[in-house]
């Protein structure tokens, strides 16, 4: 966890940064929130798709129609 002083640290970090530096930090953030996104969707895509194959598995074993 972040200490106060380590947020107030950040703030005038980014503070003191022009303009351009600030936009490349802020899509350096983007990227990694995103990289995170699509691997937890591709985590939970795989285990989706595992489960539907079981179910089909499991149903043409023991149909119940």
């Amino acid at each position: 966890m972040i200490s106060l002083h380590q947020k107030h640290q950040i703030m005038e970090t980014l503070n003191a940064m022009d303009a351009e530096q600030t936009e490349k930090v802020l899509n350096y953030m983007k990227g990694m929130v995103n990289a995170t996104d699509e691997k937890a969707h591709q985590q939970f895509k795989t285990r989706a798709l595992k489960q539907i194959r079981r179910a089909l598995v499991r149903n043409a074993v023991n149909p119940s129609f």
